[in-house]
């Protein structure tokens, strides 16, 4: 007669990945999961545990686009000044974003054609591959013009599908102005913008 060795038994834990979602606009961490949606990025499972068992809340944590990747800092570290400085006076909109010629970034690029009246928006890839790794939801910025001698009148304003762009690398847009405008956004990702006449 043989006699069977004791059975064994293994658990098996499957590989848990953590995320942060949050705004790209503000950079404000907004949740916390095990799935990906929305605009998330992926964190340790020693930060995703010091969350859930309330050593960190979520609002000690930016999410901000450096290098072109998003990278999560705590707030502190985002917000620390030196004691002795001293703030300028200047009043800025650190909302609104005028956009101008980029060449060292990672961009959406806005080319105006003024002889055929059409903006031309590419996106190069690294950006693009950053986009697509970090949202799975539908996207739209919101970009406007003014004249390029007085800023607080609206020339007009046009959307840009970010979902699309990524997936097409280019789109255009009719230019609905016979000047040469200036164009704003909120700063979201880097931009360039350059003027063919």
């Amino acid at each position: 007669m043989t006699i069977r060795p004791p059975l064994k038994f293994d658990v098996i834990r499957p590989e848990v990945k953590y995320y942060f979602r949050f705004d790209p606009a503000s950079g404000r961490v907004l949740g916390f999961s095990v799935q990906q949606k929305g605009h998330s990025i992926e964190i340790s499972e020693e930060l995703a545990k010091q969350v859930q068992s309330k050593l960190k809340q979520l609002g000690d944590y930016l999410v901000v686009l450096e290098n072109n990747q998003y990278v999560v800092k705590a707030k502190n570290a985002v917000l620390n000044k030196q004691h002795n400085s001293t703030e300028s006076n200047k009043h800025i909109n650190e909302i609104i974003y005028e956009v101008q010629k980029n060449k060292k970034d990672s961009c959406i690029r806005f080319n105006l054609d003024q002889t055929h009246n059409n903006w031309t928006i590419t996106i190069d890839d690294e950006l693009k591959n950053t986009i697509k790794n970090t949202t799975n939801q539908q996207s739209v910025l919101n970009f406007f013009t003014t004249p390029q001698d007085n800023t607080s009148v609206l020339d007009y304003a046009f959307d840009v599908d970010l979902t699309k762009l990524c997936e097409d690398g280019k789109l255009q847009i009719p230019h609905q102005s016979k000047s040469t405008p200036r164009l704003f956004c909120r700063k979201v990702y880097n931009y360039s913008y350059e003027v063919n006449k």
